[in-house]
């Protein structure tokens, strides 16, 4: 966002440097706009280098245009003035927009292209736009031809922070083409009435009226495109979330089965083990050792079994298990839960699932040797706690961390996982954090074992 303000700023400074007041003016705006910068040595001098390097841009192409139209003779381009206007007026932001789109890292590439042709777009309507509210005030006073440029540019701005697609996945192409074939026309409209303007076939007074309306209805058709790709986006999310779901709910049902098996084996082994006690009383000792070396096998798998009072919790903590040991990642826990809790057992499986999962993957996906897990899961009073706790690599910021790429083969569902943590969260009155420090990053969930409003209705009920 930061670094689109300063482009946004720097070409009205550039190409206006000729005017002592529109320097001061636009030099104004860009401060304004790129006031929310940490101004230190670096960002000031990236500022300036970026400043100089949109003057001498400026002024290559006037040079360059000029130089060669003087190389055609009179009774081709009548005026040389007039096709450097022509080139300039369109070459110009062309080269500037072109330029934000390379630069500009905070977006994604749609995004990027989507906004330097808004750029663009909006650029090349405004001296059309200045001459139209001159002739409208009936005035040549300069603030009329700069005030303009800085109401563009506080709307750009409006545009870009409040009705930002870069919150939204990448655009499609095809979505990218409806904006893009709208854009494409605005430009052959504003051409053909600078071509119009040349040869006077209509009035200057409607030329500068109808490229006002163009830029109008460009940002009218940005705010639609805007609202449709929001749309279209939530429902997307909300499909790929469902499909998530449906996949925990699978494997919940799947690892029941298991848990079950295991719960079986495990209650059978006392019988096992008194049947061997009672060979070795009767001094079948090979019988014995054979049938103990048999059971060895399958007590392996029954040791290893975390056992809480919970049974989702317990499918969970030896599903994390078997992940962690798969990944070579310590994993430790000290959990406990009520049997019985008002979270359904989808709910809660995809919960403790996506957080142990992702804690898992954070882990391993570090450089550092001693990669680690610690799950803490507890009650008091009315809440459930979770905290998860992994290694990360200490030189990364909690912004990096959430950001990066999942090991996963399927990474249809990536992030997804996040936003169930959240929605389940919230459906329980419950609250998440998270946060990181010496490298290593936790998140604390907090949720409400009985609902909030049944237990403020009770406590009313107590006090009369």
């Amino acid at each position: 966002m930061r670094k689109m303000d300063i482009y946004l700023s720097i070409p009205i400074i550039a190409t206006t440097f000729s005017g002592w007041l529109n320097i001061i003016t636009y030099g104004v705006m860009a401060v304004i706009f790129i006031s929310d910068l940490k101004w230190d040595k670096k960002t000031i001098l990236a500022v300036v280098i970026r400043c100089l390097i949109a003057v001498l841009v400026y002024t290559g192409i006037d040079v360059s245009i000029r130089g060669i139209a003087s190389l055609f003779p009179d009774n081709i381009f009548t005026r040389v003035d007039g096709i450097t206007a022509f080139l300039s007026y369109f070459l110009t932001p062309l080269l500037v927009s072109a330029l934000a789109c390379i630069f500009i890292k905070d977006f994604n590439p749609s995004v990027r292209i989507v906004f330097s042709s808004l750029l663009l777009t909006s650029w090349t309507t405004l001296p059309a736009i200045s001459f139209y509210l001159s002739d409208l005030f009936n005035s040549n006073i300069s603030i009329i031809w700069t005030l303009p440029r800085p109401i563009i540019l506080i709307i750009l701005r409006l545009i870009i922070h409040y009705l930002n697609l870069n919150k939204y996945p990448t655009l499609s192409i095809w979505q990218l083409l409806i904006f893009e074939s709208f854009i494409i026309i605005e430009i052959a409209i504003l051409i053909i009435t600078h071509l119009n303007f040349e040869f006077q076939i209509l009035d200057i007074k409607t030329l500068n009226f109808i490229s006002l309306l163009i830029w109008i209805t460009e940002i009218f058709v940005y705010i639609f495109f805007f609202f449709f790709v929001r749309s279209y986006s939530e429902n997307k999310n909300h499909e790929l979330e469902n499909q998530k779901l449906r996949q925990d709910i699978k494997l919940l049902t799947f690892m029941e089965s298991n848990y079950e098996n295991i719960a079986a084996l495990k209650h059978d082994m006392k019988n096992q083990y008194a049947y061997i006690s009672i060979l070795y009383q009767q001094g079948k000792d090979e019988e014995a050792k054979k049938f103990f070396t048999e059971m060895a096998v399958s007590a392996n798998e029954v040791l290893n079994f975390a056992s809480t009072e919970n049974r989702v919790l317990d499918i969970t903590l030896n599903m994390i298990i078997a992940k962690a040991k798969e990944y070579g990642v310590e994993f430790e826990y000290l959990c406990s839960c009520p049997k019985e809790t008002r979270f359904s057992d989808q709910n809660l499986f995809s919960l403790l699932i996506n957080i142990l999962d992702n804690a898992i993957e954070g882990s391993a996906r570090s450089k550092i040797q001693k990669k680690k897990v610690f799950a803490r899961i507890h009650t008091s009073g009315n809440y459930l706690f979770i905290s998860v706790r992994n290694t990360v690599d200490p030189r990364l910021s909690l912004e990096s961390i959430e950001k990066q790429v999942t090991l996963k083969k399927n990474k249809i569902s990536h992030g997804y996982g996040k936003k169930i943590i959240k929605r389940i969260v919230d459906m329980y009155e419950g609250a998440i954090d998270t946060s990181v420090e010496n490298g290593i990053y936790e998140v604390k969930v907090m949720l409400a074992l009985e609902d909030e409003k049944n237990l403020r209705k009770e406590a009313e009920n107590e006090t009369h």
